[in-house]
């Protein structure tokens, strides 16, 4: 073997281990890169659930509500211009569709922000999971009987969301023989 030639052969391990050392670096930074950004995610989220405090307050009184009031009516009032929205009578909750509304908006918003993966969705579960899937079992009839036109879409979101839960749910159980 001449001289040439074992240059060649160093020069072509040189640079084989700086293409490993480079590949190696990228990986390493993609690595740091995915964790900072699962950070923000997860002190964004805190952030949300921090901030929407009084929403546990108005799903617990609501879901209340719902559940232990069977006598709830609703009845369809027309207005002058012949559109027709609809009046409740709860023992004095006259805000009863208008938190119903705006807990469903706020639940299909976490739900699409952790399809989205811009919500962690492990903390949203930790905080909302009991109320979330209560809102969804007592709402839902109300939803389909009276509410909103488009009220099959105004939940999908939430069922998605809740549906992948229970599935996650069945994976994780233990038994006592393994």
């Amino acid at each position: 073997m001449n001289i040439f030639q074992t240059v060649e052969i160093l020069n072509s391990m040189i640079l084989a281990y700086a293409a490993m050392t480079i590949a190696l670096g990228i990986l390493l930074l993609l690595r740091h890169l995915k964790r900072q950004q699962n950070f923000k995610r997860i002190e964004f989220t805190q952030r949300i659930i921090e901030q929407n405090q009084e929403v546990k307050k108005t799903a617990s009184k609501l879901i209340s509500s719902l559940a232990g009031n069977n006598n709830i009516e609703f009845w369809k009032v027309e207005n002058e211009t012949n559109s027709s929205h609809f009046k409740t009578y709860d023992n004095g909750n006259e805000n009863l569709i208008a938190d119903i509304y705006s807990l469903a908006n706020f639940y299909n918003t976490l739900a699409d922000g952790i399809y989205l993966q811009i919500y962690d969705e492990d903390l949203i579960r930790i905080n909302f999971e009991q109320d979330i899937k209560s809102f969804y079992h007592y709402s839902r009839p109300l939803f389909r009987y009276t509410f909103f036109s488009d009220s099959d879409q105004m939940l999908l979101r939430i069922e998605f969301l809740i549906l992948e839960w229970d599935k996650k749910a069945q994976k994780k159980k233990v038994t006592l023989f393994g």
